[in-house]
């Protein structure tokens, strides 16, 4: 015979019981009311950046050129020549400049049929010239006669300017110079334009003009310009920059003793109208 009545729920029952009971409070406890998910914030749309047009490289370049304070420079001439004085030209010039008007430089120059050396020095409005081969006199160069390096970084006339007033100015591309990226641009320049950092050489006739400048510190490089002629012997420049505010110190030569311009003449012929056996070097 059966026996009948009320079960009592043995240890493992108790157990189980619990563990449903736990399980059951600690999914209500996850998933109960669904907390706001953050919003995704997409990032900013980058703002586009203009390409620079040949105009803004020119004016970048220009004021960054009026801002420097001494480079090293190379002057060749590589069709047409400048005169000096007395008719002693130049085709090849290589020296220091600094601020405001001190240069020093060693040149090629023809005497005659004669190529020599020669050295010059300028500051102070006044500039001197040393034919190395014929003459131990520094004679010093009338004024406003001649080409003078400092002509190169004026402000008002001199490269920077130019850069600005050249016309049809287009953007050739990217190049490298020395292991510096540079923007190439070219266009035409007016002859009264060029004329001034030619010591007058080029002017009547308009030029071709090409600047190689920095990409990333925009100083100019390199400057050509050649002069728009059906003549063989049309004139065809080509400046060279660097060295872009390294110290330079320039004084005079040691014992220098300026002469007289005119006596320029007795100079390139080996007549010593003022002997400085230092100065020789002293510009070098």
């Amino acid at each position: 015979m059966k026996r009948t009545g009320t079960v009592r729920p043995g240890p493992k029952l108790w157990i189980l019981t619990l563990c449903c009971l736990w399980l059951a409070t600690t999914l209500a406890a996850c998933g109960g009311d669904n907390p706001t998910a953050t919003p995704t914030v997409p990032p900013p749309t980058p703002t586009p950046v203009k390409p620079l047009t040949a105009d803004d490289i020119a004016k970048m370049s220009a004021d960054k050129l009026n801002t420097i304070n001494a480079l090293h420079f190379i002057v060749n001439i590589k069709s047409g020549q400048v005169e000096i004085f007395n008719g002693i030209t130049f085709k090849n010039a290589e020296g220091d400049y600094t601020k405001p008007d001190k240069f020093r430089a060693k040149l090629k120059v023809t005497v005659a049929i004669a190529q020599v050396d020669a050295e010059t020095v300028g500051m102070n409005g006044q500039q001197y010239l040393l034919l190395t081969n014929l003459s131990k006199s520094w004679v010093t160069l009338p004024a406003n006669i001649g080409f003078k390096p400092d002509v190169l970084f004026d402000s008002q006339k001199g490269i920077g300017a130019v850069v600005t007033k050249t016309q049809n100015l287009t953007l050739v591309g990217t190049e490298q110079i020395d292991g510096v990226d540079v923007y190439h641009l070219k266009g035409i320049v007016k002859g009264p334009d060029i004329s001034p950092i030619t010591a007058g050489t080029l002017g009547k006739n308009d030029v071709n003009f090409e600047v190689w400048t920095g990409k990333n510190d925009f100083y100019v490089r390199r400057v050509t310009f050649k002069e728009i002629s059906n003549d063989p012997n049309a004139s065809d420049w080509q400046l060279d920059f660097s060295k872009f505010n390294d110290p330079v110190n320039i004084t005079l030569p040691a014992g220098i003793t300026p002469v007289a311009a005119t006596t320029a003449a007795a100079a390139t012929t080996g007549a010593a109208t003022t002997t400085t056996p230092a100065a020789t070097t002293a510009a070098s």
